[in-house]
């Protein structure tokens, strides 16, 4: 009766120990996936980013010439567009607590929740 018992217990604890090991697997993939699925949206965030940053460049730098044609004169023009940059950047420094941080908040906080595929 005993041995019974005792083989149950054993049988018991073996599958138990199968069980956590099958669930580490499980959050691991999870966690792996859900890894790469931001790595991934980062990388094409970011690849999304420097080509407008370099559009941004190039049309600044034709806004400058353009604004330096009209005004005729050249670094005056780039005055011109550095101001507009510097009164965008003090906008943003401004609304930076208020708005934009709380924005960016929702955002990564949306990302990484999002449910795409339940297979795994």
């Amino acid at each position: 009766m005993y041995t019974n018992v005792r083989t149950q217990a054993t049988d018991l604890l073996e599958e138990a120990g199968d069980y956590v090991k099958t669930m580490y697997q499980l959050i691991t993939l999870k966690v792996s996936r859900k890894v790469a699925t931001i790595i991934a949206g980062l990388i094409a965030d970011l690849s999304v980013m420097i080509t407008g940053l370099i559009s941004l460049l190039f049309l600044s730098i034709a806004a400058a010439f353009w604004i330096g044609t009209y005004v005729q004169n050249t670094s005056e023009g780039f005055l011109w567009v550095g101001c507009f940059y510097l009164t965008i950047f003090i906008f943003l420094v401004l609304l930076k607590k208020r708005k934009i941080l709380p924005y960016l908040r929702n955002l990564l906080t949306t990302r990484m929740n999002e449910k795409k595929d339940e297979s795994i």
